[in-house]
């Protein structure tokens, strides 16, 4: 039977990744049958534990007389907060003395703490982009592209633009529209 869907205003705004392993996978399915709740239901009481627990606040873990701590396995798990936004940005390329110029818009983004990831839609497409600090600047990263540049910080327009017609495999529409939408979340203040 499956779940039904959350409306809209109620969706969860914030995900956890969790790395886990088989034997971790088996661990729940076991403790689950054994005491008579969903995986879901178990794995939902261990995620509230790991929260309250990262939040400073001390609670016992869920735990089986057979199987001991059932969120060992949230030890590595990382807290991804992904909130839907909408920042414009604005483009313009030159080709051939002729200006191109298009809107643009960022629809979510996601701090995993060391670097993020947002979503950035323009001309009628749209894809992720991945950057974070470096200790040379900046890195960018197009997944679709197979591509990452090293750039100035997001407030440098121009030199970003300039490492994007640097880049041979990159499409350049799509290229300043990550550097553009990059400029307008710097701006915005989403990387202070």
């Amino acid at each position: 039977m499956a779940r039904p869907k959350k409306p809209s205003d109620e969706r969860q705004a914030e995900k956890i990744v969790i790395y886990t392993t088989a034997e971790t996978k088996e661990k729940f399915q076991t403790v689950a049958k054994a005491s008579y709740i969903s995986e879901s239901n178990l794995g939902e009481l261990a995620i509230q534990s790991w929260l309250k627990q990262k939040g400073g606040s001390l609670l016992e873990y869920p735990e089986s007389s057979f199987h001991g701590d059932l969120t060992g396995s949230l030890h590595g798990a990382e807290l991804v907060r992904q909130r839907a936004i909408e920042v414009p940005f604005a483009c313009k390329l030159t080709v051939d003395d002729c200006l191109e110029t298009w809107d643009g818009m960022v629809s979510w983004i996601v701090s995993h703490g060391s670097h993020y990831e947002f979503y950035v839609q323009a001309r009628e497409s749209g894809f992720k982009v991945i950057v974070g600090p470096s200790l040379s600047g900046w890195f960018l990263a197009l997944p679709v592209h197979e591509v990452c540049l090293d750039l100035a910080s997001p407030s440098d327009l121009f030199y970003n633009e300039e490492k994007v017609f640097a880049c041979s495999e990159l499409n350049q529409v799509d290229g300043i529209s990550a550097v553009s939408a990059l400029n307008a979340l710097y701006k915005s203040g989403f990387f202070s």
